[in-house]
């Protein structure tokens, strides 16, 4: 399974925000479980959205989007906390 992620601003025009960066940013997943209540493979994804000084970026929306296979997830787009 492949997953891409992608962060954006609000472009309002409001003096320029840290923008997200690719290289400090990660993306962590879980263990992969079977859940018998699901009927499916489950696990947790943390997306953490850091500046290029490795500041967290609170309030940057992040979406999961899947490159090939099949998944659910509970929310399609998320947007961050102070934690990034």
């Amino acid at each position: 399974m492949i997953i891409g992620i992608s962060a954006c601003d609000d472009s309002s025009g409001a003096p320029k925000k840290p923008q997200p960066s690719a290289v400090f940013s990660t993306l962590e997943a879980g263990p992969v479980s079977y859940s018998v209540e699901d009927g499916a493979f489950v696990t947790e994804v943390t997306v953490t959205i850091l500046d290029e000084q490795e500041n967290p970026l609170e309030g940057v929306f992040v979406s999961l989007d899947l490159a090939s296979g099949r998944a659910t997830t509970d929310a399609t787009e998320v947007m961050t906390d102070a934690l990034g």
